[in-house]
């Protein structure tokens, strides 16, 4: 008897410390809100669509189903190849699948990223990380360079430059703090028609919770169907520092076959 009552003790008391952890969170969740206005504003008046969008895609075999003009992001198989030194020195080589570029030798790569760096709800392929040893001031921790794929809901071929570039403007504007500051046709890589956005926007650290100000220079092209992001962001602060080694690694960029092996170049 002693130990059934015991038992009933023990679990009485286990369900009390999770009710009371629960309202506990509530509570210091509304005042986090209540408190950090920006966080909540920051958020894309799209998050619903997309949220439905990547629920749909998982009750579907399509991974690209469309609700409401969103699709969610299909796995990324990494088609990464080992990196060999680049002409500029101190840089490395990466290829990911249809496509090369430089990165400096320092930075981090990762070839299995999940920070979403764009307006659209667009596919994460490599992400390059600067040190953070040199960052200590900074709040936001997905900062640094992505590069992206998309592909509009009706997967079409027709789909231009343009029309790519304004769906992620109408995207970006979701967010109450977008300011637009250039939007200009450009080259990626020098030869490939691209059009450049730099906008501020306030951004939220997905890990943190922070609310910062970041600055953001995306490079948009398109190949074979698919738009291309190629996209830096750092906090407004720290933005300029960075920019020219950014600039190489858009100068950088190519579109490559699949098959062909890299060229390793011994810098001088």
């Amino acid at each position: 008897m002693g130990t059934c009552s015991d038992l009933l003790t023990m679990v009485v008391t286990n369900l009390s410390i999770v009710l009371f952890t629960a309202i506990l969170f509530l509570f210091t969740s509304s005042i986090f809100f209540s408190n950090h206005p920006t966080f909540v504003q920051a958020i894309s008046a799209n998050e619903s669509n997309r949220v439905l969008g990547g629920v749909a895609s998982l009750l579907s075999s399509n991974p690209d189903i469309v609700v409401n003009g969103f699709h969610a992001p299909i796995s990324n198989a990494s088609n990464s190849k080992p990196d060999v030194p680049a002409a500029e020195k101190g840089f490395l080589v990466a290829q990911e699948g249809y496509f090369k570029i430089s990165y400096p030798s320092s930075w981090i790569k990762n070839n299995v990223p999940t920070s979403q760096f764009t307006g659209v709800l667009s596919t994460p392929i490599v992400s390059f990380s600067i040190p953070a040893a040199s960052l200590d001031s900074r709040a936001i921790t997905n900062t640094g360079v992505l590069i992206a794929k998309y592909v509009m809901g009706d997967r079409s071929s027709s789909a231009s430059l343009s029309d790519y570039v304004k769906q992620e403007i109408n995207a970006l504007e979701g967010n109450t703090y977008f300011e637009l500051n250039e939007s200009s046709s450009a080259k990626l890589g020098g030869t490939n028609a691209a059009h450049t956005l730099v906008y501020t926007a306030s951004i939220s650290d997905s890990y943190t919770l922070a609310v910062d100000r970041e600055k953001t220079m995306e490079t948009i092209a398109i190949k074979d169907g698919t738009a291309y992001f190629v996209v830096y962001r750092e906090n407004t602060d720290l933005y300029s520092t960075y920019l020219p080694l950014v600039n190489k690694m858009v100068d950088s960029f190519e579109f490559s076959d699949l098959q062909k092996p890299i060229q390793s170049i011994q810098p001088n």
